[in-house]
């Protein structure tokens, strides 16, 4: 987009912080008309970092978060690692991940809920949580 290099209200850094609304729509409407693969493969060609914006799926798929080893899989669970990633102090999952709902009962009792009223929401499926264990 050229023409908006030249104009007025864009000229500058200042200009273009001044007039960001403007700046804003004018590139939403050039944006919203091309597939996100198609403009990630058009700004990287002319050198602009770009990278498309992924859903947890496609984020849990793509080949450089694989090849980083940026995926944690425990049992059922699926999730994005740190992206940091430093020699000396590197980033690591430490504490075992849990089901949903597995700290329900711990939360709900601390904010004052009874044994009864959270077994009652548990029941209707107004939250999750695992089943109480039998002791006898």
């Amino acid at each position: 987009m050229p023409e908006l290099a030249r104009d007025p209200r864009f000229c500058t850094n200042p200009d273009r912080v001044r007039h960001q609304r403007e700046l804003r729509a004018e590139l939403e409407k050039a944006i919203a008309v091309r597939p996100r693969a198609e403009l990630t493969a058009l700004l990287t060609a002319r050198g602009i970092p770009a990278s498309p914006v992924h859903d947890v799926a496609e984020a849990l798929t793509a080949p450089q978060v694989r090849h980083r080893g940026l995926v944690v899989e425990d049992g059922d669970y699926r999730g994005l690692a740190s992206p940091v990633s430093l020699s000396r102090t590197p980033a690591e999952v430490r504490a075992e991940v849990r089901g949903a709902g597995a700290d329900t009962r711990e939360v709900l009792a601390a904010r004052g809920f009874d044994e009864e009223a959270i077994e009652g929401a548990v029941v209707r499926g107004v939250v999750r949580a695992p089943a109480i264990k039998d002791d006898a």
